[in-house]
C-alpha cells in the first residue's frame, strides 16, 4: 500500500460519514408560529436530539423566502412540548 492510498482512504471515509444524513438525524417534534410582524412570520421547529436533549431552530418567513435566524440546544428541564415561547416586540426588535 503506497502513501496515496494511506492518505486517500481516511479522507474519503470521513467525507462519506459526514455527508450521510442518516448518522445525524433528529426526531422532529413540532413547528409552531411565534409571531407575525408586518410581512415577516417567525416560527420555531423542535427536534429531539437525544434522551433528554432538544434542538430548537428559529426561522423567519417572508413573502418569498425562509431564513434560519438561530438555533439553540436545551435539555428537558427547560423544554417540554407544552412549553411555548413568549415574545415581545419593541420598534423593530423581536425578543423571544
Amino acid at each position: 500500500m503506497n502513501i496515496t492510498n494511506k492518505l486517500l482512504y481516511p479522507i474519503v471515509t470521513g467525507v462519506l460519514f459526514n455527508a450521510c444524513s442518516s448518522f445525524n438525524q433528529n426526531d422532529f417534534i413540532c413547528t409552531e408560529s411565534i409571531a407575525e410582524i408586518e410581512t415577516e412570520k417567525f416560527i420555531y421547529s423542535a427536534y429531539k436530539t437525544g434522551i433528554d436533549n432538544y434542538r430548537i431552530k428559529f426561522k423567519v418567513i417572508t413573502d418569498v423566502d425562509t431564513s434560519d435566524a438561530f438555533e439553540i440546544y436545551m435539555n428537558d428541564a427547560f423544554y417540554s412540548k407544552e412549553h411555548s415561547f413568549h415574545f415581545k416586540t419593541s420598534r423593530d426588535t423581536l425578543a423571544i
